[in-house]
């Protein structure tokens, strides 16, 4: 688990080959820029309806171009035991991330 400095100034780290994990009280947003090519980040959801596990979120990261922006996320949909937001990758190489909280 990565600890974020989760605030409303965004501040940028490595993403984990492992994925990352944030505290999530429903107004944070994920923000994600890759320096090589492109990714996928997805927020895992831990809620089920009538016993089926919901669809992930994913999100494209583009390759050395602009930046990929995703929330708020549900703590209904997404949090998991630990009040925490899951988020996995398919390749981490020049991907950073920045959790911000929204007002």
């Amino acid at each position: 688990r990565l600890t974020f400095n989760i605030s409303t100034a965004a501040a940028f780290v490595a993403a984990a080959a492992g994925g990352n994990s944030f505290p999530n009280d429903g107004k944070c947003i994920a923000i994600l820029k890759g320096a090589t090519g492109a990714q996928v980040a997805t927020f895992v959801t831990q809620a089920k309806y009538q016993g089926y596990a919901l669809a992930d979120r994913t999100l494209a990261i583009p390759a050395t171009t602009g930046f990929a922006v995703d929330g708020p996320f549900d703590p209904g949909l997404f949090n998991d035991s630990s009040g925490n937001c899951q988020i996995t990758y398919d390749g981490v190489v020049g991907v950073t991330i920045a959790i911000v909280r929204l007002p």
